[in-house]
């Protein structure tokens, strides 16, 4: 699956100077990946190709700030998305 973030990206964000939650990290990136992508349904081709190469731009580097903040809220907060003040189908505002 396609990452909008690399390891080094998000623990440099996230300020992680340890190896243990690497993997844990990179599923989270994953996830909000998946997310962002489907949000974005209709101008994802401005971000990725059909072939899963991300294309490099002004929309990619707004999708990695994006991942970047949503990713730091799922590795901080595993149960957000129990959080009964998200609304189904927005994203959180820091996000969008």
């Amino acid at each position: 699956m396609t990452a909008l973030l690399t390891l080094e990206e998000i623990k440099a964000h996230l300020r992680v100077d340890h190896d243990a939650d690497d993997d844990m990290l990179m599923d989270k990136v994953r996830q909000a990946t998946a997310v962002l992508l489907a949000y974005i349904q209709g101008s994802r081709d401005k971000v990725i190709r059909e072939d899963g190469e991300l294309i490099p731009g002004e929309a990619l580097t707004r999708m990695k700030g994006a991942a970047m903040r949503l990713t730091g809220m799922l590795y901080r907060n595993p149960d957000l998305a129990e959080r009964e003040d998200l609304v189904q189908g927005e994203l959180p505002f820091s996000v969008s």
